[in-house]
């Protein structure tokens, strides 16, 4: 039976389609419809055959209300869809014992209340709002598509069970509210903010909890739930329960007298009232805070940072793990990390016995008492350490095999001080790498002093060599073998194509270049034996390193010439460049930034012969002058550069032979040559950071070089197309590049 009573206004235009209820009578129902207003009033089970649609499409919002009193709702055939609002309608239930057998139970784009009711089964699909007050749900709350969707727990227990699943973009637990479910069936989709939004409480079960719990208390009651740390702002483990932490930051203290396992690396400074199991595989990194435990079985590492002490005394400033009752370290396996500030101690002095641990009663001992490269830390037995300061910095990168360049800025880094913001950071980061990772801590010198790769010189030196090989094949024309093909004013374009690779070496970070770009020019015949040309050329280069990447806008303005009188002749070529650097680096862990300027003179100066048979033996000399502006970094960093000369020697041979096909001249083309440097500065860098100074040497390539090339040229009436490849090699380093040609001659 239903009831019909005055508390819902139906809008004009808004209808309930029931197509079958189990003792209800259809005409009756239409005819309470058309009432202004009604309520519907479930008394005994009603069983769905089709979908029970809730439409409003009337201009007047829309509310519906069911009263179940304990009684249910059920679909008798499969795939029929429940309850469907629209935006801007209101449904709410109250009292229902249970909704079930609906593939989808409620469609929700407006807004529903469900109260003291129970959703057996099925899915409800929520791009609206939905709001729960002392409810068990035992389907699927789905966000909406994109993403949309808010649930809200107004009051009571939303109880989820094992099996019910809860996916939204916006989840809000009110004050005095309470969420249960299995952490694995918990998921929130905001990509801008990861969290439940909870003011109440959370109770957890088993499995892996993906989201973050913002605020209000967090009690894992049952099983085993797995979560990184940054997900818990407050957590309650009871006895029967275990916390999994798989890596992250503890922001909050831990109650509740369950188990805390740790696998992978944690960061906290809070307490954890149970017990604390740290894995082999993992370590809990207290800093300079004190923590407490309730007990704890360490197998893995315990870290902790000294930020002062002095020589021959017992105080100190720093961390301090606490064990309320029983602590148990693996003879095998356990490890104890120690990181002491810079700058504390003098050369070869110790302090006295530091306590460090105390715990109620204790097994065992610390398997390594800290492998620290630059302290001796001596177990002076009940939990007291000595320290002993024994290598400084530049010692430090001598034995982990570093350069000279290294050496200098971590001496620089090593006695820096006033720093602040990220350039502090990354002085704490460098401090304890030198410490506990002395390869790491090589990495990250190479990184902080940039200007060691030369790679800036290196990008301008394969633009002008684009610039020149092209021009070269462009000058070959006039040879004598090309008739009168010059004797009129030429416009070429160019796209061109670079690939470089630096290897890594003990002295500099390798990297890779990649240039696009493009060069026009025009040039045409001064007299019979002289050809003169000018152009521009375009060239954005990106370069990837270990370190961080470049990114280099290049412009260089060319002008270049080529007088043949008869088989031999001379070319030349003079540029002038600028660029734009952005560079972007990472130190550690620490994110930087440098912007600067760069200008650049460039002459290629070649004698060659044109002979008979094609080949054509060529020698001349390449000079570039780099002029770097000084700068400063985002980490404080001023550096001045000195400017840079290169003076390169070549000789190589060509050959070039003409085919005719059709109306149409097909031109191959072959080139080997031997490169030397005769004159490669170091480029020293001059490095200012807070109170303190170093320099930095740049490495030189191999003096000894090899090219190579091949290319192909069709030209067709006025029409020329010419496609290229050149290689370059020299120790630890190769450069390929790719030309492709369009040129049309007035």
């Amino acid at each position: 039976m239903i009831r019909i009573k005055e508390l819902l206004r139906i809008s004009m235009g808004a209808f309930l389609v029931v197509s079958w209820v189990s003792g209800a009578k259809s005409s009756g129902l239409r005819e309470a419809l058309q009432d202004d207003s009604a309520e519907y009033i479930l008394e005994g089970r009603e069983e769905i055959e089709k979908d029970l649609g809730f439409y409003g499409e009337g201009k007047e919002d829309k509310r519906f209300t069911i009263f179940g009193e304990g009684n249910e709702i059920e679909a008798v055939a499969g795939g029929v869809r429940g309850i469907i609002v629209r935006q801007g309608e209101e449904l709410n239930i109250n009292d229902v014992e249970g909704i079930k057998g609906f593939a989808r139970v409620l469609e929700n784009s407006g807004s529903i209340n469900i109260r003291n009711s129970k959703v057996n089964s099925g899915e409800i699909y929520n791009e609206g709002e939905l709001n729960i007050e002392e409810s068990k749900i035992e389907g699927r709350v789905v966000a909406g598509e994109g993403s949309k969707g808010r649930v809200n727990i107004v009051s009571g227990k939303a109880d989820f069970g094992k099996t019910g699943r809860l996916i939204q973009k916006e989840l809000r637990i009110e004050e005095g509210a309470e969420l249960a479910i299995r952490a694995e069936n918990l998921e929130i989709r905001d990509k801008t903010n990861n969290a439940v939004q909870n003011r109440g409480r959370v109770i957890l079960g088993g499995g892996e909890l993906r989201t973050r719990i913002e605020g209000g208390e967090l009690r894992l009651n049952s099983g085993k739930i797995v979560t990184r740390a940054d997900n818990l702002m407050a957590a309650r483990i009871v006895n029967n329960s275990t916390l999994e932490l798989s890596g992250g930051e503890l922001r909050k203290d831990i109650s509740g007298y369950g188990i805390t396992n740790i696998h992978g690396d944690v960061v906290t400074g809070k307490n954890i009232k149970g017990r604390v199991n740290v894995a082999s595989n993992g370590s809990l990194d207290i800093g300079s805070n004190e923590v407490t435990l309730g007990s704890a079985q360490v197998d893995g590492t315990i870290k902790m940072k000294i930020d002062d002490l002095s020589a021959g005394s017992d105080a100190y400033t720093g961390g301090k793990l606490k064990v309320t009752n029983h602590l148990d370290l693996n003879n095998a396996s356990s490890k104890l990390q120690l990181t002491i500030d810079a700058g504390k101690l003098d050369k070869e002095t110790k302090t006295g016995e530091l306590q460090l641990i105390e715990a109620g009663t204790t097994d065992g001992e610390f398997a390594q008492t800290i492998a620290n490269n630059r302290y001796t830390i001596t177990f002076a037995g009940n939990g007291k350490y000595t320290v002993e300061y024994t290598q400084d910095a530049r010692e430090t990168v001598a034995e982990a095999g570093g350069s000279a360049n290294n050496a200098a800025a971590a001496e620089a880094w090593d006695n820096v001080s006033g720093l602040s913001g990220a350039a502090e950071e990354v002085r704490q980061a460098l401090n304890d790498l030198s410490q506990n990772d002395a390869q790491g801590y090589l990495k990250a010198l190479k990184a902080v002093a940039t200007t060691d790769s030369r790679k800036n010189l290196r990008v301008v030196k394969e633009v002008n060599n684009l610039i020149g090989n092209e021009i070269a094949r462009r000058q070959e024309m006039q040879g004598r073998s090309s008739g009168d093909a010059m004797e009129t004013t030429g416009g070429w374009m160019e796209v061109l194509g670079n690939y470089a690779k630096q290897d890594s070496t003990s002295d500099t970070t390798g990297f890779t270049g990649k240039t696009a770009g493009f060069a026009l020019g025009l040039d045409g015949k001064v007299n019979e034996d002289t050809t003169v040309g000018l152009g521009y050329a375009f060239a954005r280069t990106t370069v990837d390193a270990d370190s961080g990447d470049t990114d280099v806008d290049g412009h260089t303005l060319f002008v270049y010439g080529k007088y043949q009188p008869s088989h031999a002749y001379v070319r030349g070529v003079a540029s002038y460049g600028f660029a734009d650097y952005t560079e972007k680096f990472n130190v550690a862990g620490v994110s930087a930034k440098a912007d600067y300027d760069t200008d650049n003179i460039g002459l290629q100066a070649f004698a060659g012969y044109d002979m008979d048979n094609g080949f054509t033996p060529e020698a001349g000399f390449r000079y570039i002058r780099q002029m770097q502006d000084g700068y400063t970094d985002s980490l404080g960093q001023h550096v001045e550069t000195d400017d840079v000369n290169l003076l390169t020697a070549v000789a190589s041979v060509k050959y070039t032979k003409n085919y005719t096909v059709d109306n149409a001249v097909m031109t191959p083309k072959a080139r080997f040559g031997l490169t030397y440097d005769l004159v490669s500065d170091n480029n020293p860098s001059d490095v200012n950071i807070g109170n303190v100074s170093y320099r930095i040497e740049g490495e030189h390539l191999e003096r000894l070089g090899a090219e190579a090339g091949l290319g192909l040229e069709a030209n067709v009436d006025n029409w020329t197309l010419s496609l290229g490849y050149d290689l370059g090699l020299r120790k630890d380093y190769q450069s390929h590049t790719g030309m492709m040609k369009l040129k049309y001659e007035f």
